[in-house]
């Protein structure tokens, strides 16, 4: 996914596909959380950020992939490593370290 989330890309059976969108938006029975869809001619993939109640030490996110011929799948993870407090946090330590040298 692209930083402003308006493109995307997946492996699907060892073929890179592009996708576009990255509108708002969830599938059929999804929350839609802070979620972000992205499509390519026969799939959708949805990925939400969890909200406080179904995020856990496990996942913060969810990846949902929709094909038209039928296949729907879905993917509990982490949307990015380390929240924004700690990666401030190490980011801060890096530039004070940095200038006492």
């Amino acid at each position: 996914m692209s930083v402003d989330g308006g493109a995307a890309a997946m492996k699907l059976n060892g073929v890179i596909v592009a996708l576009e969108g990255g509108g708002e938006g969830g599938s059929a029975g999804a929350r839609s959380y802070g979620a972000r869809r992205y499509s390519a001619p026969g799939a959708t993939i949805t990925v939400r950020t969890l909200d406080d109640e179904e995020a856990n030490w496990r996942a913060n996110a969810e990846l949902l992939l929709a094909l038209d011929a039928g296949l729907r799948v879905g993917y509990l993870g982490f949307l990015s490593c380390g929240n924004e407090a700690e990666q401030d946090s190490r980011r801060s330590g890096q530039r004070q370290a940095a200038s006492t040298h």
